[in-house]
């Protein structure tokens, strides 16, 4: 069983290899369609950023030496075959999964309902974790979730930049055959959804966006301290992958991953549920963007005025596993 954070932090590195000591190869099959965080570039930075193999292809992040968080609409109702793979390419060592789980207020028919019949489904819990069968220590630490008030409302105004993090092959198809690369790139916060549970981020007809391959992956923000904060979890997007995407608040997914698995990676000072107050942090020039009218000609028409886009409608919308 899982035990605190600090625990995990001065856990033991252990390399990941086959039986014979050498480095596993990983079974990964190229997409029929290119998968990649558009516009990015590849990187060898965030070691915790992993790339995840069960019913499709999908990235996760470690939060401790077994531990992955990721987006539940990467796994099947049945999910019995999840690879975690480790380094900037998904050639290298991996580990299999002990076991996994869903976030219980994630609802898989309202998503598949909302894709076909195209209507707004927001608010979706879309969190999973895997738990491994062996450690692995990220060569530059874990990847926390933000859940202090402070660093969510630096880092959380609309116009900010954040930084998204996946595994994909390159624009140009020159990724090798059957691997695939960490890939990062930034965007601007764009809105938040009503309860503030959800944000997007990026712009309509931009160049830098998540895709299909990039679900349950990081969005980052740096802390007053200059350490790496997850404000996000990769969920969905545009259809063309160039019309930015909705990210779930990370911080969400740990009041139900400690009492899942016994862990504390909720701070004991926490005074709300998510240890954050999740309204829309104010910027000088935007004081009402969390309490938006329900009317959507009203709030065109308010978007016109401060220079803002409407809300996209889900029929234009995909999942990015």
């Amino acid at each position: 069983m899982l035990t605190s954070l600090s625990t995990f932090m001065s856990s033991l590195v252990l390399a990941m290899a086959s039986a014979d000591g050498t480095a596993a190869s990983a079974e990964w099959t190229t997409p029929s369609q290119p998968t990649t965080i558009t516009g990015g570039t590849d990187t060898t930075d965030f070691d915790a950023v992993v790339a995840i193999r069960a019913k499709g292809a999908c990235t996760g992040f470690m939060i401790a030496p077994t531990l992955v968080l990721t987006a539940a609409h990467c796994f099947g109702e049945h999910e019995d075959d999840i690879k975690v793979y480790f380094g900037a390419k998904t050639d290298g060592p991996f580990a299999v999964a002990e076991r996994h789980g869903v976030h219980p207020s994630y609802c898989r028919a309202c998503a598949r309902e909302a894709a076909e019949f195209g209507y707004v489904y927001d608010e979706r819990y879309d969190y999973a974790y895997v738990e491994l069968s062996e450690p692995y220590i990220p060569r530059d630490g874990f990847l926390v979730p933000l859940t202090d008030q402070q660093d969510w409302d630096d880092t959380m105004q609309l116009g900010n930049a954040v930084t998204l993090v996946g595994y994909g092959l390159t624009e140009a198809g020159k990724g090798l055959p059957g691997v695939r690369s960490r890939r990062l790139v930034t965007t601007i916060i764009d809105r938040f959804s009503d309860n503030g549970l959800e944000f997007f981020a990026g712009q309509e007809g931009g160049e830098r966006d998540t895709c299909n391959g990039d679900s349950g992956g990081p969005i980052i923000v740096m802390n007053r301290d200059g350490e790496p904060r997850v404000a996000g979890i990769t969920s969905r997007g545009s259809k063309n992958c160039l019309d930015g995407g909705w990210y779930g608040v990370a911080a969400v997914a740990l009041e139900w991953i400690d009492n899942e698995l016994d862990t504390e990676f909720l701070p004991a000072e926490c005074e709300s549920r998510y240890c954050l107050e999740l309204s829309v942090p104010e910027a000088p020039e935007l004081q009402c963007a969390a309490g938006r009218p329900t009317n959507d000609a009203a709030w065109t028409l308010l978007g016109l005025l401060l220079g803002l886009r409407t809300r996209r409608r889900a029929s234009g919308s995909r999942t990015t596993g």
